[in-house]
């Protein structure tokens, strides 16, 4: 058989179309592998600590800077007359509850209480920063 422009066409479109396939399948199995590891890499302790870590720091920033530009402890009247200690025990609770929130956020209730142990050292550590910074200015 005489092979014809349109055959060798065709051949070509075939051979490209294999090659495609091949290597969308290739693909597919790299990203489920990826997948694979990142499931296992989320459920380590190592993992979830460093991320609650950065949630952490990221919350304790926003809080410093609402802070500092006294929107918190101003929401009401009545901390305003209220002494320093007292305002403190207030910014406190607002640092763990949103420290808590965002934990939840990111990684939900887990048996271990990891991210709850972590939040709790992150929210005294926030409040170490928010004091060194209120008091500084």
């Amino acid at each position: 058989m005489k092979q014809t422009p349109n055959n060798k066409a065709t051949m070509n479109n075939k051979a490209t179309a294999k090659q495609t396939k091949k290597q969308r399948k290739a693909e597919a199995d790299a990203h489920r592998r990826t997948n694979k590891r990142w499931e296992r890499v989320e459920t380590s302790d190592r993992y979830r600590k460093a991320a609650t870590e950065e949630l952490c720091n990221v919350t304790t920033n926003k809080i410093e800077i609402e802070v500092l530009d006294g929107i918190l402890l101003n929401l009401n009247i009545k901390s305003k007359m209220k002494s320093s200690k007292v305002q403190d025990r207030i910014l406190r609770r607002i640092v763990e509850k949103r420290q808590a929130q965002a934990s939840h956020k990111k990684h939900g209730r887990s048996e271990d209480l990891t991210s709850m142990h972590i939040t709790l050292a992150c929210t005294s550590k926030c409040m170490k920063d928010i004091r060194k910074k209120r008091y500084a200015a």
